[in-house]
Protein backbone atom coordinates (compact mmCIF):
# COMPACT_ATOMS: atom_id res chain seq x y z
CA UNK A 1 0.00 0.00 0.00
CA UNK A 2 1.29 3.16 -0.79
CA UNK A 3 2.02 5.60 1.61
CA UNK A 4 0.91 9.50 1.20
CA UNK A 5 3.59 12.18 1.34
CA UNK A 6 3.59 13.73 4.78
CA UNK A 7 3.35 17.29 3.15
CA UNK A 8 -0.64 15.68 1.77
CA UNK A 9 -1.18 13.95 5.18
CA UNK A 10 -0.66 17.66 7.15
CA UNK A 11 -3.03 19.45 4.76
CA UNK A 12 -6.07 17.15 4.99
CA UNK A 13 -5.41 17.12 9.01
CA UNK A 14 -5.32 20.87 8.88
CA UNK A 15 -8.54 20.44 7.00
CA UNK A 16 -9.97 18.37 9.02
CA UNK A 17 -9.00 20.58 12.10
CA UNK A 18 -11.22 23.55 10.17
CA UNK A 19 -13.90 21.84 9.68
CA UNK A 20 -13.97 20.36 13.31
CA UNK A 21 -13.31 24.51 14.60
CA UNK A 22 -16.62 25.68 12.51
CA UNK A 23 -13.94 27.90 10.47
CA UNK A 24 -15.76 28.39 7.33
CA UNK A 25 -12.44 29.94 5.46
CA UNK A 26 -10.38 28.09 3.52
CA UNK A 27 -7.38 29.63 1.73
CA UNK A 28 -9.24 33.26 1.89
CA UNK A 29 -12.27 31.50 0.19
CA UNK A 30 -15.98 31.42 1.78
CA UNK A 31 -17.57 27.66 2.35
CA UNK A 32 -20.21 29.14 3.74
CA UNK A 33 -21.68 32.25 4.90
CA UNK A 34 -19.44 33.96 7.57
CA UNK A 35 -21.36 34.62 9.98
CA UNK A 36 -18.81 37.80 10.59
CA UNK A 37 -19.64 39.30 7.25
CA UNK A 38 -23.60 40.30 7.57
CA UNK A 39 -23.24 41.20 3.58
CA UNK A 40 -23.19 37.39 2.99
CA UNK A 41 -24.98 36.26 5.95
CA UNK A 42 -28.45 37.90 5.75
CA UNK A 43 -30.20 38.42 9.00
CA UNK A 44 -27.17 37.96 11.26
CA UNK A 45 -27.27 41.14 12.80
CA UNK A 46 -29.01 41.45 16.62
CA UNK A 47 -32.15 43.46 16.86
CA UNK A 48 -29.60 46.47 18.37
CA UNK A 49 -27.80 46.10 15.23
CA UNK A 50 -27.52 47.39 11.97
CA UNK A 51 -25.07 45.76 9.03
CA UNK A 52 -22.76 48.04 8.07
CA UNK A 53 -22.01 47.38 4.39
CA UNK A 54 -18.60 49.15 4.21
CA UNK A 55 -17.34 47.46 7.23
CA UNK A 56 -19.03 43.91 6.40
CA UNK A 57 -20.03 43.58 10.18
CA UNK A 58 -22.76 43.97 12.51
CA UNK A 59 -22.68 47.47 14.23
CA UNK A 60 -24.92 48.79 17.50
CA UNK A 61 -27.59 51.70 16.34
CA UNK A 62 -26.22 55.27 17.17
CA UNK A 63 -29.25 57.29 18.14
CA UNK A 64 -29.03 60.50 15.76
CA UNK A 65 -32.28 62.66 14.88
CA UNK A 66 -32.20 61.23 11.37
CA UNK A 67 -30.83 58.61 9.15
CA UNK A 68 -27.02 59.27 7.70
CA UNK A 69 -25.29 56.98 5.66
CA UNK A 70 -22.81 56.39 7.60
CA UNK A 71 -25.15 55.32 11.08
CA UNK A 72 -27.90 53.39 11.57
CA UNK A 73 -31.29 53.98 10.19
CA UNK A 74 -33.32 54.53 13.35
CA UNK A 75 -36.27 52.09 13.72
CA UNK A 76 -39.15 54.14 14.31
CA UNK A 77 -40.20 57.24 11.71
CA UNK A 78 -39.24 60.67 12.28
CA UNK A 79 -42.08 62.84 13.96
CA UNK A 80 -44.85 63.70 11.89
CA UNK A 81 -46.05 67.85 12.34
CA UNK A 82 -49.69 69.10 12.45
CA UNK A 83 -49.87 73.09 11.30
CA UNK A 84 -51.22 75.16 13.37
CA UNK A 85 -50.80 72.63 16.17
CA UNK A 86 -47.84 70.83 16.59
CA UNK A 87 -47.94 68.63 19.52
CA UNK A 88 -51.42 70.45 20.86
CA UNK A 89 -54.68 68.04 21.30
CA UNK A 90 -56.65 71.03 19.97
CA UNK A 91 -57.44 74.92 18.88
CA UNK A 92 -59.88 76.58 18.78
CA UNK A 93 -60.19 79.81 16.11
CA UNK A 94 -63.24 82.09 15.65
CA UNK A 95 -63.72 80.34 11.99
CA UNK A 96 -62.72 76.91 9.99
CA UNK A 97 -59.48 76.96 9.35
CA UNK A 98 -56.96 74.92 6.96
CA UNK A 99 -54.52 72.47 8.54
CA UNK A 100 -51.70 70.28 6.94
CA UNK A 101 -49.16 67.67 8.09
CA UNK A 102 -45.51 67.08 7.07
CA UNK A 103 -43.08 65.16 8.03
CA UNK A 104 -39.00 65.12 6.94
CA UNK A 105 -37.98 63.89 3.76
CA UNK A 106 -35.45 60.83 4.95
CA UNK A 107 -31.92 59.98 3.12
CA UNK A 108 -31.25 56.46 3.66
CA UNK A 109 -28.06 54.76 1.63
CA UNK A 110 -30.22 53.07 -1.12
CA UNK A 111 -33.00 56.02 -0.89
CA UNK A 112 -34.46 58.88 -0.25
CA UNK A 113 -38.40 57.57 0.86
CA UNK A 114 -40.92 60.06 0.83
CA UNK A 115 -43.36 59.34 3.99
CA UNK A 116 -47.00 58.89 3.81
CA UNK A 117 -49.70 60.17 5.77
CA UNK A 118 -52.28 58.04 7.08
CA UNK A 119 -55.49 59.95 8.55
CA UNK A 120 -59.13 59.86 9.42
CA UNK A 121 -61.62 62.57 10.08
CA UNK A 122 -64.10 60.70 12.02
CA UNK A 123 -61.85 60.38 15.10
CA UNK A 124 -61.02 56.27 14.45
CA UNK A 125 -57.65 55.00 13.96
CA UNK A 126 -56.58 55.27 10.97
CA UNK A 127 -55.01 51.93 8.88
CA UNK A 128 -54.42 51.81 5.64
CA UNK A 129 -56.90 50.03 3.77
CA UNK A 130 -59.31 51.08 5.96
CA UNK A 131 -62.98 52.50 4.94
CA UNK A 132 -62.46 55.95 6.22
CA UNK A 133 -58.96 56.33 6.32
CA UNK A 134 -57.24 58.99 3.44
CA UNK A 135 -53.71 59.07 2.27
CA UNK A 136 -51.22 60.99 0.37
CA UNK A 137 -47.77 62.00 0.02
CA UNK A 138 -46.20 64.33 3.03
CA UNK A 139 -46.85 67.02 3.01
CA UNK A 140 -50.39 67.02 2.82
CA UNK A 141 -52.64 69.88 2.47
CA UNK A 142 -56.13 69.30 4.68
CA UNK A 143 -58.19 72.36 3.73
CA UNK A 144 -60.52 73.98 6.29
CA UNK A 145 -61.52 71.29 8.37
CA UNK A 146 -64.83 72.22 10.50
CA UNK A 147 -65.19 72.77 14.15
CA UNK A 148 -66.15 69.30 16.18
CA UNK A 149 -63.96 67.49 13.95
CA UNK A 150 -61.22 64.78 15.74
CA UNK A 151 -58.65 64.19 13.42
CA UNK A 152 -56.21 61.67 13.94
CA UNK A 153 -53.29 60.69 11.87
CA UNK A 154 -49.45 59.05 11.35
CA UNK A 155 -46.44 59.11 9.05
CA UNK A 156 -45.47 56.02 7.48
CA UNK A 157 -41.90 56.02 6.06
CA UNK A 158 -42.34 51.86 5.04
CA UNK A 159 -39.19 49.82 5.38
CA UNK A 160 -36.79 49.41 7.12
CA UNK A 161 -38.95 52.25 9.66
CA UNK A 162 -41.79 51.35 11.94
CA UNK A 163 -44.98 53.64 11.49
CA UNK A 164 -45.17 56.70 14.36
CA UNK A 165 -48.10 56.16 17.02
CA UNK A 166 -50.89 57.65 15.50
CA UNK A 167 -51.77 61.01 16.65
CA UNK A 168 -55.42 63.10 17.92
CA UNK A 169 -56.19 66.69 17.34
CA UNK A 170 -59.63 68.42 18.33
CA UNK A 171 -60.97 71.22 15.69
CA UNK A 172 -62.74 74.11 17.47
CA UNK A 173 -64.69 76.60 16.59
CA UNK A 174 -65.97 79.69 17.95
CA UNK A 175 -67.49 82.31 16.09
CA UNK A 176 -67.44 84.65 18.96
CA UNK A 177 -63.51 84.22 20.38
CA UNK A 178 -62.88 87.42 18.85
CA UNK A 179 -62.94 90.53 21.39
CA UNK A 180 -59.24 90.14 21.88
CA UNK A 181 -56.41 90.89 19.48
CA UNK A 182 -55.93 87.68 17.37
CA UNK A 183 -54.62 85.56 14.25
CA UNK A 184 -54.70 82.70 12.26
CA UNK A 185 -51.68 81.23 10.32
CA UNK A 186 -52.15 78.37 7.30
CA UNK A 187 -50.61 77.08 4.90
CA UNK A 188 -46.67 77.24 5.84
CA UNK A 189 -44.26 76.04 3.41
CA UNK A 190 -40.62 76.29 4.73
CA UNK A 191 -38.47 75.87 1.74
CA UNK A 192 -36.76 72.81 0.82
CA UNK A 193 -40.10 71.09 2.59
CA UNK A 194 -42.51 72.88 0.61
CA UNK A 195 -44.78 71.86 4.08
CA UNK A 196 -45.26 72.71 8.02
CA UNK A 197 -42.00 70.34 8.80
CA UNK A 198 -38.09 70.22 7.11
CA UNK A 199 -34.73 68.61 7.80
CA UNK A 200 -31.78 71.50 7.24
CA UNK A 201 -28.28 71.72 8.60
CA UNK A 202 -27.23 73.47 11.41
CA UNK A 203 -27.10 76.93 11.32
CA UNK A 204 -28.63 77.12 7.53
CA UNK A 205 -30.51 79.77 6.47
CA UNK A 206 -34.18 79.43 6.61
CA UNK A 207 -36.88 80.56 4.77
CA UNK A 208 -41.10 80.63 5.62
CA UNK A 209 -44.19 81.95 3.75
CA UNK A 210 -47.20 81.45 5.91
CA UNK A 211 -50.87 82.43 4.77
CA UNK A 212 -51.26 85.10 8.30
CA UNK A 213 -54.80 86.89 9.65
CA UNK A 214 -54.57 89.31 11.87
CA UNK A 215 -56.65 91.92 13.79
CA UNK A 216 -57.38 94.27 16.51
CA UNK A 217 -59.45 94.01 20.10
CA UNK A 218 -62.43 95.35 19.46
CA UNK A 219 -63.45 98.13 22.04
CA UNK A 220 -64.71 94.94 25.00
CA UNK A 221 -60.81 94.03 23.91
CA UNK A 222 -58.08 93.26 26.05
CA UNK A 223 -56.37 96.79 25.63
CA UNK A 224 -57.74 98.42 22.03
CA UNK A 225 -55.84 100.66 21.55
CA UNK A 226 -52.28 99.20 22.64
CA UNK A 227 -49.62 98.71 20.39
CA UNK A 228 -50.15 95.16 19.03
CA UNK A 229 -47.63 92.65 17.34
CA UNK A 230 -48.05 88.93 15.93
CA UNK A 231 -44.32 87.83 17.09
CA UNK A 232 -42.56 84.65 15.53
CA UNK A 233 -39.88 82.49 17.24
CA UNK A 234 -37.75 79.71 17.53
CA UNK A 235 -36.50 78.12 20.94
CA UNK A 236 -33.40 78.81 21.90
CA UNK A 237 -32.89 82.05 19.29
CA UNK A 238 -35.93 84.13 20.55
CA UNK A 239 -37.44 86.43 18.03
CA UNK A 240 -37.04 85.72 14.34
CA UNK A 241 -40.13 87.99 12.61
CA UNK A 242 -42.54 90.23 13.86
CA UNK A 243 -45.43 91.97 12.15
CA UNK A 244 -46.12 94.84 13.66
CA UNK A 245 -49.25 97.25 15.02
CA UNK A 246 -52.12 95.34 13.72
CA UNK A 247 -54.23 97.04 16.05
CA UNK A 248 -54.43 99.31 13.01
CA UNK A 249 -55.86 96.46 11.10
CA UNK A 250 -59.68 96.66 11.71
CA UNK A 251 -61.58 94.08 14.95
CA UNK A 252 -61.79 90.76 13.04
CA UNK A 253 -62.20 89.59 9.93
CA UNK A 254 -58.88 92.43 10.45
CA UNK A 255 -56.60 91.63 7.29
CA UNK A 256 -55.10 88.52 5.53
CA UNK A 257 -51.16 88.56 3.51
CA UNK A 258 -48.41 86.36 2.73
CA UNK A 259 -46.01 86.74 5.91
CA UNK A 260 -42.70 85.95 4.84
CA UNK A 261 -39.77 84.96 7.75
CA UNK A 262 -36.07 84.36 7.51
CA UNK A 263 -33.41 83.30 9.93
CA UNK A 264 -30.51 81.26 10.75
CA UNK A 265 -31.62 77.64 12.43
CA UNK A 266 -29.60 77.22 15.74
CA UNK A 267 -26.28 75.22 15.44
CA UNK A 268 -27.04 72.59 17.75
CA UNK A 269 -28.74 68.94 17.01
CA UNK A 270 -32.46 68.94 17.65
CA UNK A 271 -36.51 69.59 17.04
CA UNK A 272 -37.08 73.09 17.24
CA UNK A 273 -40.53 74.54 16.44
CA UNK A 274 -41.50 77.66 14.76
CA UNK A 275 -43.91 79.49 17.05
CA UNK A 276 -46.11 82.59 16.39
CA UNK A 277 -48.24 84.59 19.07
CA UNK A 278 -50.05 87.82 20.00
CA UNK A 279 -47.48 90.44 22.20
CA UNK A 280 -48.82 93.91 23.46
CA UNK A 281 -45.97 96.44 24.17
CA UNK A 282 -44.46 99.29 22.35
CA UNK A 283 -42.12 97.98 19.78
CA UNK A 284 -41.68 94.26 18.16
CA UNK A 285 -37.87 94.28 18.99
CA UNK A 286 -36.55 92.69 21.96
CA UNK A 287 -38.40 89.46 22.36
CA UNK A 288 -36.67 86.78 24.01
CA UNK A 289 -39.27 83.98 24.58
CA UNK A 290 -42.26 83.29 23.26
CA UNK A 291 -45.56 84.83 23.80
CA UNK A 292 -48.15 83.27 26.86
CA UNK A 293 -50.36 82.49 23.82
CA UNK A 294 -48.11 80.86 21.23
CA UNK A 295 -49.36 78.48 18.81
CA UNK A 296 -46.79 76.08 16.77
CA UNK A 297 -47.01 76.71 12.81
CA UNK A 298 -44.25 74.69 11.60
CA UNK A 299 -41.25 72.40 12.93
CA UNK A 300 -37.61 72.54 12.19
CA UNK A 301 -35.41 69.29 12.39
CA UNK A 302 -31.48 69.94 12.33
CA UNK A 303 -28.92 67.61 11.25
Amino acid sequence: MQRLPSSLLFSAFALLSLAESGCDKVWGFYATGDPDNCVRTTNSCAADEFCNRQTQACEKYLQTMYPREDVLIPPTSPPSFLSPGGSAAGLTYPRDIAYSIGAPIESIPTASPIPTIYYTLDGTDPTPGGATTLSGPSPISLGRLAGGTTLRWFADYGSPFNAEAPHSFAVGTDTTATSNAGFIMENPSLYGGNGPVVLVPRAARVNLKIALQSWASSPAGTCPKCPTHVVVTVPSLGQVGCHTNIENFGVYPGQTFQMFVSFTAPTTLGKFPVQAGVLQQPRCEGVTAAPANTVDVALLVTQ
